[in-house]
């Protein structure tokens, strides 16, 4: 009786990269992606110098792969935003440095700084440190902003300290496509009776039916429309809904554990569960609780 042989799982990027951390191998980082590569030496630039416990656990949990989007959640998480601005190298000023480039191409650089009209940077590609006069190179350019610089310390104490706000600016641009999309759709919805009036006033009434073929195309174009506006707005909801509940429980999680030891060393047991129960309701603000609600709004203005 033979042995069947024992199921091997896909490695998983993150625990590979947590492991290379433990062991100080920086090796593994570029091996990965060129974007895991640009991780660390952006780390450096930035002067990020907290323990390494706090980058495993900003990594990626169960990841096959580290993209663009992964590495610029790891830096927020660190508390560093992020924001593209489609530039060529040569244009960038020098107060913007240190800036992650991406060229049109796909090549992935580390724009460390502008010093003795030399352009020193990082290329993720070959993992070597260059330097040069000129480089020429059109594409977008990462630029990175520490939006935390408390980072590590109790978030309770920093004033004028909108966490909630903060959040809900990282998904501003994703919000407003998302209300421009369904806009559409009901737009599109509150055509399709328009087109049954016209079908009885222009082709039925007027007796006009050379004109029905033009309009069944045109109808027929706008239903593909909104179908694909609905697949892909259930997409970015299901994203955005997953990201802002994951990071609105973290954030609400995190609050609760700096709370002062007066609200629970002399609290009662049914205070306590209170008070989590009151921490766990901001997270039914979020778009995963309840899809379509803050999404069609303008479908009963127009009704």
């Amino acid at each position: 009786m033979t042995t069947p042989p024992a199921f091997e799982r896909p490695p998983i990027v993150s625990e590979r990269l947590a492991e290379a951390l433990r062991t100080d191998n920086n090796d593994e980082f570029h091996d990965t992606s060129p974007y895991a590569a640009c991780l660390l030496p952006l780390l450096r630039e930035l002067g990020w110098n907290n323990y390494a416990r706090d980058l495993i656990e900003a990594l990626p949990h169960f990841s096959e792969q580290i993209d663009l989007i992964d590495l610029r959640n790891i830096l927020v998480t660190l508390g560093y935003d992020s924001s593209p601005l489609k530039t060529d190298i040569h244009s960038l000023r020098d107060e913007l440095y240190p800036a992650l480039f991406i060229s049109n191409g796909g090549k992935v650089l580390l724009l460390q700084g502008k010093r003795d009209g030399l352009i020193y940077y990082y290329d993720a590609q070959t993992n070597q440190y260059e330097s040069t006069p000129q480089l020429r190179l059109k594409g977008t350019a990462y630029l990175f902003t520490d939006s935390n610089a408390s980072y590590g310390n109790n978030p309770t104490d920093v004033p004028g300290d909108d966490w909630f706000g903060n959040l809900l600016q990282r998904f501003q641009k994703m919000i407003i496509h998302l209300l421009g999309m369904t806009f559409i759709i009901n737009l599109v919805a509150l055509l399709v009776p328009i087109f049954i009036m016209v079908i009885y006033d222009k082709v039925i009434g007027a007796k006009s039916a050379e004109t029905l073929p033009f309009l069944i195309s045109g109808v027929t174009i706008l239903l593909i429309t909104d179908l694909g506006l609905r697949f892909l707005r259930a997409k970015l909801l299901g994203i955005t809904a997953g990201r802002m509940d994951y990071l609105i429980g973290n954030e609400t999680f995190k609050r609760m554990l700096y709370l002062p030891p007066l609200y629970t060393e002399r609290s009662t047991v049914a205070a306590q569960l209170s008070r989590l129960k009151q921490f766990d309701s901001v997270r039914d603000f979020s778009p995963a609780q309840a899809q379509p609600l803050p999404w069609n709004y303008h479908s009963l203005l127009c009704s």
